[in-house]
């Protein structure tokens, strides 16, 4: 992903999170794909109090 066009598109945080993201995919021994579970973990590695607000509230 680094250095596509796509990549130029996202803020360094989503960058961030797609890096983790692959990352959990790869540790998941997932290395043909990056599936919403690799992202949801990517995003609540990168904005882990985004990601604990949100789902507060989600909650009620």
């Amino acid at each position: 992903m680094t250095g596509s066009k796509m990549s130029q598109n996202y803020t360094d945080g989503a960058r961030r999170a797609v890096v983790l993201a692959q990352e959990e995919a790869r540790a998941m021994m997932h290395d043909s794909y990056i599936g919403p579970e690799h992202l949801l973990l990517g995003l609540l590695h990168a904005y882990p109090n985004t990601v604990q607000t949100v789902a507060g509230r989600l909650a009620g």
